[in-house]
């Protein structure tokens, strides 16, 4: 009896797992999650188009958010939900009546996945504050700003049960550039050489005033690097929602630079004299969806997974994994984006 039990127990749970997998909402938000990254790295804008609702609040990680202005809301709503964020990020953390819901999926600035909040700080302030909404769904954007950093915040929220209830986001660092340091001119030369990462690639790095310029590939427009520290440069005015990668020069036992790893790739100094033309960069690897984690009402859905790209470079692997979440609403018999928050993750 005992065993017929257990056996029963264990058949009951591996339906549950099964009907958990293969949920219809689930299976098909995955594909269209797929269609939509493809046809943004296809540049297909008619799929793109399709797959987006009206109001939808886009971030690419790039520290913005696109979306038509004609639907920014400036009502009681607004200034009602306004109000929670501001108190949900407050020093009292209150939660009053605009609560998370108790299945909330949030994703915090550091891409780690909790059902608490998207804010693992201390108290902040809210500005630039964005609602849409429409029926029982709402979508906000707006800046948070703890100490001296700033965050961007995507987040969704539901009318259930006679309220609103905060469902879902992701919250994303948003970078300034670190302090220039002063080189002596001697060092700032001693970086400028041709470099290659392998078979067909060439980069020149140049001195430029108290920097660096770096043309990759012959490119007709150089990268400017700017000194953080010794041996170590970043590309200044990158828009604030990119990590301010850094140029790393190594040296040999004799002090002379060899070399410099950038962005998970590394370029050795060579003889120009024996370089070869460079040729183009290779094409981008596709993107491959993992850890795709999704809860859903009848109507609206909230999805947070991971992107993982390896592109081959020149003889090494060029290794990227973004971190995304999605909002979904359906429409009719057809879901639609209607908010999106990303970024890539740094190695």
């Amino acid at each position: 009896m005992v065993r017929i039990v257990l056996f029963s127990i264990l058949c009951l749970h591996a339906v549950a797992v099964f009907a958990e997998i293969e949920d219809p909402i689930v299976t098909l938000l995955r594909q269209e999650t797929d269609r939509f990254s493809a046809a943004g790295q296809q540049g297909d804008d008619k799929t793109v188009d399709q797959l987006t609702d009206d109001y939808v609040l886009f971030s690419a990680g790039d520290g913005s958010v696109q979306r038509d202005l004609h639907f920014d809301a400036k009502d009681t709503l607004a200034d009602e939900l306004r109000a929670a964020t501001e108190a949900l990020h407050g020093p009292d953390r209150v939660r009053a009546r605009f609560k998370a819901a108790p299945s909330a999926l949030f994703v915090d600035d550091t891409g780690a996945l909790n059902h608490e909040s998207d804010f693992r700080h201390g108290p902040a302030t809210v500005s630039d504050w964005v609602l849409h909404h429409d029926g029982n769904v709402a979508v906000a954007s707006f800046s948070l700003h703890f100490n001296e950093s700033r965050f961007l915040a995507v987040e969704t929220w539901e009318h259930r049960d006679a309220q609103w209830q905060l469902i879902g986001g992701q919250t994303i660092p948003l970078y300034t550039d670190p302090p220039v340091i002063d080189l002596p001119e001697t060092e700032l030369d001693s970086y400028a050489a041709i470099y290659s990462a392998g078979t067909g690639s060439r980069v020149a790095i140049t001195r430029d005033g108290q920097g660096l310029s770096m043309t990759v590939h012959g490119a007709k427009q150089p990268i400017e690097l700017k000194p953080s520290a010794h041996d170590r440069f970043f590309t200044p005015n990158q828009p604030s929602g990119y990590l301010r990668a850094s140029t790393d020069f190594q040296r040999n036992a004799a002090g002379s630079v060899t070399g410099f790893t950038r962005n998970g790739i590394h370029y050795a100094r060579i003889d120009p004299s024996v370089a070869a033309a460079p040729t183009p960069p290779p094409t981008p690897g596709e993107l491959r969806l993992r850890d795709f984690v999704v809860i859903h009402s009848d109507d609206v859905a909230i999805a947070a997974f991971y992107h993982d790209r390896d592109t081959p470079y020149y003889g090494q692997t060029l290794h990227q994994t973004f971190r995304s979440t999605e909002t979904w609403v359906k429409r009719g018999d057809t879901w639609k984006l209607i908010s999106s928050q990303g970024r890539q993750i740094p190695n």
